[in-house]
């Protein structure tokens, strides 16, 4: 059977899934605290998460008509449907979006990227920390994975080939898994910019949970565990891709730097106004102001600069993308509005109770419910909802903040075991032709990355008891 085959036929079972479950909830007798309403409105959400798990339409078109089920099936009032489209979490992902579009367009990003290599040492373990640490700080002002990773992606190919590298070698694979780690893991974990899928499950949080969380906070919750899991990254790469060469050349990384010449105009300007977004961010809890709206006010700076144009605007911001979180925002309003969060908590809560008296026990359970659901529903995005619609209520409840399940999905769930599972990773794989790595080689390493994340996120337990997000 084809490869098109397959997906039209998985694309069939998941529709009928997904309609089994609408008729079903939306039949079955309300339970003592629910509404007919409220069954067939969860009925819609079930349906348009097995629509997204199995990929059955384009995303924003099943979010789109979830909406309008709620709208005209339910009678949701519209505001509360769709009035996340003025919330600033899509405002903050709009704006992180250009900064992204202005920092390739002027070259600046590439530019910087050079200039640390040419910095670090010309050794092996230097030069894959220091794509590990581009990569990573670069999830501060780039919320596109793919963008980072297809950037840095062929760099890492260049350093190994000028130090002599065969194409799939021990090497070539440290130095390409590096930009892995950093771009594609590190980053998601450490910033709440550091991908779309972190902006798109942070909105499915219940709205007095994300007003507590700002973009420094998200930072500060994911240090220990980034430190942590960027330090295994790096011991695991040196250790399972060990090469004889300990020297590499980049000579042709001073080359292509030379090649750029001085820095324009624009990408000083760039730099300016990210170095002023990035400060504004970190000093959040002192002057107040949403990072939203502080990004947006620089993303109207690079406009009004034309440092993103016209065209750029209109093929730099994902507005799909953007209609897409705009409606899963609208998921935890209507929970509420139904009261179906106070449902799962008296369904569920007395079974997981237990469990959820003991942090190190809760968190590790999450964890593992994360792993298993990204074979299952494949999307990310998917599976952070679900950890937070589910266990979200029984974690307020037992004093644990939901906001955890958030940072743990976006952190420890970008697995690769099986390719089509992430598409970042693909973008890697593709934008350097095959030559970094094989699937098998790579698949090492994620085993190596699901263990320590388990560890990674019981160990931070006290950490986080200390912030306070587990009483």
């Amino acid at each position: 059977m084809s490869a098109e085959k397959k997906r039209s036929k998985s694309k069939i079972v998941w529709a009928c899934i997904g309609l089994i479950c609408l008729l079903a909830l939306g039949f079955t007798p309300p339970p003592e605290g629910l509404t007919a309403r409220a069954m067939w409105s969860l009925g819609m959400l079930a349906c348009a998460v097995a629509f997204w798990s199995g990929n059955v339409l384009p995303d924003y078109v099943t979010a789109l008509l979830l909406a309008m089920g709620w709208i005209v099936g339910t009678k949701i009032p519209p505001n509360l449907a769709l009035g996340a489209f003025a919330s600033s979490t899509n405002w903050l992902l709009m704006s992180a979006l250009v900064f992204a579009t202005a920092l390739k367009n002027t070259g600046l990003v590439r530019r910087l990227a050079l200039w640390l290599l040419t910095v670090l040492p010309a050794t092996y373990g230097s030069q894959v920390l220091g794509l590990m640490l581009m990569g990573t700080a670069l999830g501060s002002v780039i919320p596109n994975g793919i963008a980072r990773l297809t950037v840095l992606g062929p760099i890492a190919i260049g350093i190994g080939e000028q130090s002599g590298y065969a194409p799939r070698s021990p090497g070539m694979n440290g130095l390409t898994l590096g930009v892995w780690g950093g771009a594609g893991v590190l980053a998601c974990m450490a910033f709440l910019t550091g991908s779309a899928p972190n902006l798109a499950i942070f909105a499915a949080l219940p709205e007095a949970v994300k007003q507590q969380i700002s973009w420094l906070d998200w930072l500060v919750a994911a240090i220990p565990l980034t430190i942590f899991m960027g330090l295994v990254f790096y011991f695991a790469i040196r250790k399972m891709y060990r090469t004889d060469t300990v020297n590499v050349s980049v000579e042709g990384i001073r080359a292509q730097l030379n090649k750029l010449g001085p820095m324009s105009k624009q990408e000083k300007y760039t730099g300016i106004v990210l170095l002023l977004a990035l400060l504004l961010w970190m000093t959040g809890n002192i002057h107040k102001i949403d990072p939203a709206w502080v990004a947006l006010g620089g993303a109207t700076v690079l406009l009004l600069l034309n440092i993103v144009d016209r065209e750029g605007f209109q093929n730099g911001v994902n507005w799909v993308l953007l209609v897409y979180i705009a409606v899963i925002q609208a998921i935890g309003s209507v929970m509420t509005y139904f009261k179906l969060d106070s449902w799962v908590l008296k369904s569920i809560g007395p079974s997981l109770s237990g469990i959820a008296a003991n942090p190190l026990a809760f968190i590790a359970l999450a964890v593992i419910l994360m792993f298993i659901g990204r074979f299952i529903f494949v999307s990310m995005i998917t599976v952070g909802i679900l950890l937070i619609l589910i266990l979200g209520p029984v974690a307020q409840n037992a004093g644990i903040s939901p906001f955890l399940f958030a940072l743990l999905t976006c952190g420890l769930s970008n697995i690769w075991t099986l390719p089509y599972l992430n598409v970042m990773y693909l973008s890697l794989y593709s934008s350097t032709q095959g030559n970094g790595f094989t699937h098998e080689q790579a698949r090492k390493l994620d085993h190596v990355y699901m263990i320590a994340g388990l560890i990674g996120a019981v160990l931070s337990v006290p950490y986080w008891k200390f912030l306070g997000y587990i009483k």
